[in-house]
C-alpha cells in the first residue's frame, strides 16, 4: 500500500516515488545538490554519457559517421543542456526522442540494442522525477 503522503507513479516492475520531504529537499537545495543527488543533473548526465558512449562505439567498430548521426548527437547535447537547466519541455522531448531512438536500435541491431533500453529506463526514472521537481518548483517560485 502507498503511504498517503507519498506521491507515486506505478509502472510494471517498480514505482517512481517522491516523498514530500524529497521534493522539498530538491527544491530547497536546487543549486547546491551534487550530480548524484539532483534528478535534473542525473538526467542530463545520462544524456551526455549516452552521447559519449555512442561516440566511443562508433570509433571502436569503425562505423561510418553520417550527417544523421552527427545531427542526433548534437540534438542530444543541446537537449542535455536544457534538461540540466531544468526545462520540463526538454525532459519530455528527450524522453520521446530517446524512446524512439532506443527502440529503433533494438529493432535494427537486435539483442545488443537492449543496452539502449537500459539507458532509456535510467533516463525515464531520473527524467520523471526531475519533471515532478520542476513542476513543484514552478508552484513555489
Amino acid at each position: 500500500m502507498n503511504d498517503s503522503t507519498t506521491k507515486s507513479f506505478k509502472v510494471s516492475g517498480g514505482t517512481f516515488k517522491l516523498s514530500p520531504e524529497e521534493i522539498s529537499n530538491q527544491i530547497t537545495n536546487y543549486y547546491t545538490l551534487s550530480i548524484w543527488k539532483s534528478y535534473r543533473k542525473q538526467a542530463a548526465m545520462i544524456i551526455f554519457l549516452s552521447v559519449l558512449f555512442t561516440i566511443i562505439i562508433v570509433f571502436m567498430f569503425k562505423t561510418p559517421i553520417t550527417l544523421l548521426l552527427i545531427s542526433i548527437l548534437l540534438l542530444y547535447v543541446v537537449l542535455g543542456v536544457f534538461v540540466y537547466r531544468g526545462k520540463q519541455w526538454a525532459i519530455g522531448v528527450t524522453a520521446i526522442i530517446f524512446a524512439i531512438d532506443k527502440i529503433a536500435s533494438v529493432i535494427t541491431v537486435g539483442f545488443i540494442g537492449i543496452i539502449g533500453l537500459l539507458w532509456l529506463l535510467a533516463f525515464l526514472s531520473s527524467g520523471y522525477k526531475a519533471c515532478r521537481i520542476e513542476s513543484e518548483r514552478a508552484k513555489t517560485v
